[in-house]
């Protein structure tokens, strides 16, 4: 997803102007990135515009994984991603060291904030971009292509063109629409040979009418 981004934003079709500030994380050290998104974290009430922009997301996906990782013990964290219930000697812990796993759950929990957020900004950005990619020249021609090709197609060849749609109606995701995943499989396949040999003996005849 974060090459998709990248690949929009250096053809134009994400807007993101690059500050010196974000060319600068952008050229950064993975230590320098971190620390900004520690800050950043620390920090609930502000934002590190810098780390919000486009090209920057993967690099402050990444430090928030690590720093995670980093704190999860020190937490005491059933997880990274799951703070789960205080240990049970938390409170036999020497003062200093208890209010160090409290210290160290919040930043915790900071961090998982930023990860909902950070994932809220990629769902945002993705949509925009298929709304855009639907709404696009090529993609409003092709569908027009496709709906040309279809009806050209019953009309010359009603029968065959019926018996071919019966074949694919019980895979279609909606009219006229099937899945991707079907163009790779073995399935596809076997009912491009049934069609063709219907079509070759002759049986189409009989097993398809016209659709009206």
């Amino acid at each position: 997803m974060h090459e998709q981004i990248e690949y929009a934003c250096a053809r134009g079709r994400i807007s993101a102007p690059r500050t010196l500030k974000v060319n600068a994380l952008l050229t950064a050290g993975d230590a320098v990135v971190r620390l900004a998104t520690a800050d950043d974290a620390k920090n609930q009430d502000e934002r590190t515009m810098e780390l919000r922009h486009p090209l920057m997301l993967g690099r402050w996906e990444n430090a928030l994984r690590e720093l995670g990782a980093m704190t999860a013990g020190p937490a005491r964290a059933q997880t990274p991603h799951a703070l789960g219930t205080l240990p049970d000697d938390f409170y036999a812990l020497p003062q200093d060291e208890a209010i160090g796993v409290l210290n160290a759950r919040r930043f915790l929990a900071a961090i998982q904030q930023r990860r909902l957020e950070y994932k809220r900004y990629v769902r945002q950005i993705t949509q925009a971009l298929r709304e855009r990619e639907r709404e696009g020249p090529h993609a409003i021609a092709l569908a027009e292509a496709k709906a040309t090709a279809s009806h050209r197609l019953a009309e010359r060849h009603p029968a065959e063109y019926a018996l071919i749609r019966a074949e694919l109606r019980p895979h279609e995701e909606h009219d006229g629409f099937l899945p991707r995943s079907l163009a790779s499989s073995s399935q596809r396949a076997e009912i491009k040979r049934r069609v063709l040999a219907t079509l070759a003996d002759g049986t189409w005849t009989r097993s398809a009418a016209p659709e009206a």
